[in-house]
């Protein structure tokens, strides 16, 4: 598979879509392709995580820090010169690519499809896109750059249906490639995993793993449905792991609510599957999402899942199977976490690593990610 391939993405912080990239970029150097990561800012705090075979090129520093006026001033124009002077050297200096990718619907696509050299361009297209707050200039970048993109890489059947609604004129272009998920990577990861929870503590323990932010993993509704259960009488604690925008204010509302002892925010944890491998139930209530990266690193730890319907999860999660699924409002989460946590026998069978081997074939989407290439314009 020796194909020259570059990937353009905002920033690698910690995220779904930058763990589904780093995965993907590491498993196609592995394989033999020269890949190279073009970054819009650099030092994304997951950087480290990429294989040293993996050529880096920066258009600018990190974003402007908070402070003075003068000081934020003087670092933008900064930042200004640093991106177009890059952009000049793509435009004129660049290497010649087979496959170039915008690594998520969200990013303008314009460095990609007017300044990269590429034979073939794509884009991933990784959530509903109706759902999206930036809908409508989403929708608008891709009409103006649909001659210079080749494929929009769904990275589930429903996230195809959805773009295939919104953008009709655009759908013989779409089409399905489900996240790498580098299952001996997760195995590692879990055979290091100590236990996060205290000794002798048998209350029955709910965790999500989530960028903390409100408006698509619902944060504040999980907080309202905490309350709820806890007023129904129930023992139980919901640990929400993670970091994001809306983390200083949940935990101000938590503390407000008298909460701190029942829905703990626990911060980002460099390795969540402590908490998938010990935890008796993982939720994902989230608004929306695209196939999820949580519900993938759960299953292959064998935890029970449930989540609300959001695009993707029919193809993950096959209700009384190997999870369960909820309607995506208040008062279906609470009325199926207050049965799951009174039937622990039923979560309990929940635990299993029952999953679609289409999914799981990390190989299958590699061979089809580098066929891209292949595929006459």
């Amino acid at each position: 598979m020796n194909r020259k391939i570059l990937i353009y993405y905002s920033q690698l912080n910690m995220g779904g879509a930058e763990k589904s990239l780093i995965r993907l970029m590491n498993r196609l150097a592995a394989e033999g392709c020269s890949v190279t990561y073009l970054g819009r800012f650099a030092h994304g705090s997951c950087e480290p995580l990429l294989s040293p075979d993996i050529r880096k090129i920066y258009l600018s520093e990190c974003p402007p820090p908070k402070g003075a006026f003068v000081k934020r001033l003087f670092r933008w124009l900064r930042t200004m010169v640093q991106r177009w002077w890059s952009y000049l050297k793509l435009f004129f200096f660049g290497e010649h690519y087979d496959l170039a990718f915008v690594g998520l619907h969200g990013l303008d696509p314009w460095c990609v499809c007017k300044l990269v050299k590429a034979r073939v361009r794509a884009v991933f297209i990784r959530n509903d896109i109706s759902k999206c707050q930036t809908r409508e200039r989403i929708r608008k970048a891709f009409r103006k750059y649909a001659d210079s993109i080749d494929h929009f890489v769904c990275v589930a059947g429903t996230v195809k249906e959805c773009f295939d609604r919104e953008l009709p004129e655009l759908a013989n272009k779409s089409r399905v490639i489900y996240n790498l998920l580098d299952t001996d990577g997760m195995n590692r990861m879990m055979a290091e995993a100590e236990n996060p929870f205290e000794p002798g503590d048998d209350s029955f323990k709910i965790v999500s793993v989530c960028r903390i932010t409100d408006h698509a993993k619902g944060v504040f509704r999980m907080l309202n449905v905490c309350e709820r259960l806890v007023r129904a009488g129930l023992r139980f604690k919901w640990y929400l792991v993670g970091d994001g925008p809306d983390l200083p204010a949940l935990r101000e509302e938590i503390r407000k609510r008298g909460m701190e002892k029942v829905f703990l925010t626990p911060g980002k944890k460099d390795n969540p599957f402590a908490y998938y491998l010990h935890a008796d139930l993982v939720a994902v209530p989230s608004y929306y999402e695209g196939l999820c990266g949580i519900v993938n690193e759960a299953k292959v730890a064998g935890a029970a899942v449930a989540a609300t319907e959001f695009s993707g999860i029919h193809e993950q999660i096959t209700p009384g199977e190997n999870g369960v699924i909820f309607e995506n409002n208040e008062d279906a989460i609470f009325e199926g976490l207050r049965e799951l946590i009174g039937d622990p026998e039923k979560v309990r069978k929940l635990k299993n690593h029952l999953y679609p081997e289409a999914i799981l074939n990390d190989d299958l989407k590699v061979r089809k990610i580098c066929d891209l290439a292949d595929v006459p314009r």
